[in-house]
């Protein structure tokens, strides 16, 4: 919406906007990335514009380019533009939204005057005449708060600086940027200023990319929607949201070289770059894996107290460590070179699978023995 503030005296006049780009949405608003100019010189009149941005360009644009640069014109291009915005975009404008409001600032017969055009009046042209005392003027954002700061310091202060101190202290949303200054009396311009406002709180921000918009809101976090309707009634889906404390949640996410880590400097779980992941860093292991899911080579396997009794070793073997033996690798158990060198029958071996639950080789009928037990040479089975 933006502020406009007015000092009118009868032979002097005091303007200034600011450049602040705002949106309204569920009753909050977001200022926007991109600076909007508001005021603007046109002949003899210094002209503050507020509304649609849209229908707002469309009116300053064509009254550049009119001949008939009077105050009737003004409102007659003003009414054309709102109209044919609206034809165009008949969801675009909300039910009670002010689409058109200017405030013009000029001398007639060497004496000031303030114009008023606004949809929400029904564009009836208002006047102002200066007189010898002030008169406070305000329209837009924070505007109540302005005028009474003005009447407060009046007098007792530089007019710049009072102006500067004004929009500082209401710097928000929907006022910020750059502050525009003019002081204009009959013989036109005597003094601008430009000065850059200070915000003095983080700002909620919302940013457009064709049919992508962001918010960011210093108190929750930022959040990306994308429109999934159409521009004339836009739907927008949230897709993407980073709170304040740093927790991401989106629908997809791609990323290259990726590291996941548990918070700690040495601490990294998963590294995309170097295509590793740490599963001694992992205490709980949810889930199960088949062997058809799995490529095993160069990997020690563990059983009690962390003790690895066996490696895997690049061509697939099982090796026990202990005794730097080859063990069986297939389905039941068995070395099949092992089968190859006695065909036709499969002795008990110390290369069996030890079942640490029954303390008994796999395919072991007879009682219980100890781990290192031998059982070499009796035969299980005959093929």
């Amino acid at each position: 919406m933006s502020l406009c503030l007015v000092l009118q005296y009868e032979k002097l006049i005091c303007i200034a906007g600011d450049t602040r780009g705002s949106i309204k949405e569920n009753g909050i608003s977001y200022c926007t990335e991109e600076p909007v100019k508001k005021i603007f010189v046109i002949g003899d009149k210094i002209i503050f514009t507020a509304g649609v941005a849209m229908v707002m360009e469309n009116i300053i644009k064509t009254f550049e380019k009119s001949e008939d640069k009077s105050i009737e014109s003004l409102k007659n291009i003003s009414i054309k533009s709102k109209d044919e915005f609206k034809n165009k975009y008949p969801e675009a404008i909300e039910k009670g939204q002010r689409a058109v409001e200017l405030l013009i600032a000029c001398f007639e017969n060497d004496k000031s005057v303030i114009y008023n055009i606004s949809d929400f009046n029904d564009f009836e042209i208002i006047r102002v005449i200066g007189d010898p005392q002030p008169n406070v003027i305000g329209l837009g954002s924070h505007c109540e708060e302005a005028m009474a700061i003005a009447n407060k310091y009046m007098g007792k202060m530089n007019t710049v600086k009072l102006y500067e101190h004004i929009y500082n202290s209401l710097a928000s949303e929907s006022m910020g940027g750059d502050l525009y200054f003019y002081m204009l009396t009959k013989n036109g311009i005597v003094k601008s200023h430009r000065h850059k406002i200070k915000d003095s709180r983080p700002l909620k921000m919302y940013n457009f990319i064709d049919n992508i918009k962001m918010h960011q809101d210093p108190n929750c976090g930022m959040k990306i929607q994308k429109n999934t309707g159409s521009p004339d009634v836009p739907e927008w889906e949230d897709k993407f949201y980073l709170s304040n404390e740093g927790t991401i949640i989106t629908e997809e996410m791609i990323a290259k070289k990726l590291q996941i880590t548990d918070g700690t400097d040495e601490g990294i779980l998963i590294d995309a770059k170097t295509r590793k992941i740490d599963f001694s860093k992992f205490d709980t292991v949810a889930g199960k894996l088949t062997a058809e899911n799995l490529i095993l080579n160069g990997m020690d396997i563990g059983e009690e107290f962390g003790e690895i009794y066996t490696h895997i070793n690049e061509k697939g073997q099982i090796i026990n460590k202990a005794e730097n033996k080859q063990q069986f690798i297939d389905q039941y158990g068995l070395n099949p070179d092992f089968i190859k060198r006695y065909p036709n029958k499969i002795y008990n071996s110390s290369f069996e699978v030890y079942n640490p639950i029954s303390l008994k080789p796999d395919y072991w009928s007879a009682g219980i023995i100890e781990r290192n037990s031998a059982y070499d040479n009796s035969v299980s089975l005959k093929i």
